[in-house]
């Protein structure tokens, strides 16, 4: 994974170029959670691996984090910085139902669905200008046109969009799919979005098979986020 070490006085990106898909802005780079500062920004290049975000949650895991937790933490625990690098899951059921995985203890409250929301929610990770993508944003990925899967200096991925001039690419990298005690390797990018309608969340993901995936996902699942621009 390349990643730039910051020089005096300069800052982390909150802006990036984007390209339209499917008339959508997309941002060309991952976001990434600063566990230091509390900052979220956009990587500067498109290979650059990008943070695992929970659902809901204000900051995501470095993609170094190589196990997730069991238990469950409250709304705010799981928005505390101090929180930032546990990814939280729990056991197989075979029976699961849509949150028996979730990180967190208050998925009945009133406040749990507003975390995320298509009109940027308090706790969106995105830089001003950004939001976390819907559900419906994803499926232009999972239905573009041109998916071609390549090498971008040393990193393997797939560049998705309506074309090759309008297109991103997507490293494959690591994610958490729903249960403990290890991280997913089947599922090589996931990119999660805000919630459904039925409280449940959905994601855009590319298997180590090469399948593309376009369904619900438990909410305990931690993946890449690609900002679109507001």
């Amino acid at each position: 994974m390349k990643r730039r070490v910051l020089l005096n006085n300069e800052k982390h990106r909150t802006d990036v170029p984007y390209v339209e898909i499917g008339g959508v802005k997309w941002a060309t780079t991952s976001l990434i959670t600063d566990i230091q500062t509390g900052d979220n920004y956009f990587a500067d290049l498109p290979e650059t691996f990008g943070s695992m975000f929970q659902w809901g949650r204000r900051y995501g895991a470095p993609s170094s984090v190589k196990t997730c937790q069991t238990g469950q933490m409250t709304i705010n625990q799981g928005q505390d910085l101090n929180n930032a690098s546990k990814l939280i899951g729990n056991n197989w059921s075979a029976n699961p139902g849509p949150y028996q995985y979730a990180w967190c203890s208050e998925t009945n409250s009133d406040r749990y669905p507003t975390l995320w929301t298509p009109d940027k929610g308090p706790y969106d990770p995105c830089p001003d200008g950004w939001r976390v993508p819907t559900f419906e944003e994803l499926g232009i990925l999972y239905n573009a046109k041109y998916k071609v899967r390549e090498n971008l200096n040393g990193v393997d991925g797939w560049y998705i969009g309506d074309s090759r001039e309008k297109s991103m690419f997507i490293p494959y990298q690591p994610n958490m799919s729903w249960s403990v005690p290890n991280l997913d390797s089947t599922f090589l990018a996931l990119l999660p979005c805000v919630l459904d309608t039925d409280r449940t969340t959905l994601y855009f993901a590319i298997l180590k098979s090469n399948e593309f995936q376009y369904q619900r996902a438990f909410m305990s699942s931690g993946g890449v986020i690609r900002a679109v621009k507001i």
